[in-house]
């Protein structure tokens, strides 16, 4: 429920930091009468987080693309790789933000802005690897990939 409720209290933020109050309020009632959150809302479950680190990974995704400097790259960083510890499904953000990323590149005119997001994006994706390596406990880090035995039992033969 703690998680719900930091979902609430990041979408009142966000709203009112882009819209006016009486709108922000709004949109919190979406989140009060969505049934897949108050479903969750009580449960032990990874939505709750997914959905959080989703949500929080966007808006300082938006916010380092829209003020210069390192602070907003560095908490878009922490929070994709925690978006990807919640749930591994989530890989798609990564396509997602990557076409974002490009279309706003598109839109500049400045050599300047494409070596900057060069780098930035260098540096997120070692957060990533580093928050994700933190969660795992740094088990098998470094190990190739030749090295891992895999299996998949719907893959075998069975007589």
């Amino acid at each position: 429920m703690i998680v719900s409720a930091l979902i609430g209290l990041f979408i009142l933020i966000a709203s009112t930091e882009s819209y006016e109050k009486r709108l922000a309020c709004f949109h919190c009632s979406f989140l009060f009468f969505c049934p897949n959150l108050n479903g969750h809302a009580i449960l032990v479950t990874t939505d709750a987080y997914s959905a959080l680190f989703t949500l929080t990974s966007a808006w300082y995704f938006r916010k380092a693309l829209l003020f210069k400097g390192w602070k907003y790259v560095l908490l878009f960083g922490i929070h994709l790789g925690l978006a990807q510890l919640a749930k591994q499904s989530l890989t798609h953000l990564y396509l997602i933000y990557i076409f974002l990323l490009i279309f706003y590149l598109i839109r500049g005119e400045s050599q300047i802005i494409i070596k900057s997001a060069i780098g930035k994006s260098l540096c997120v994706a070692l957060i990533v690897i580093f928050i994700i390596n933190i969660g795992f406990q740094f088990q098998g880090t470094g190990t190739a990939l030749k090295d891992y035995s895999f299996r998949v039992l719907f893959l075998k033969c069975s007589k």
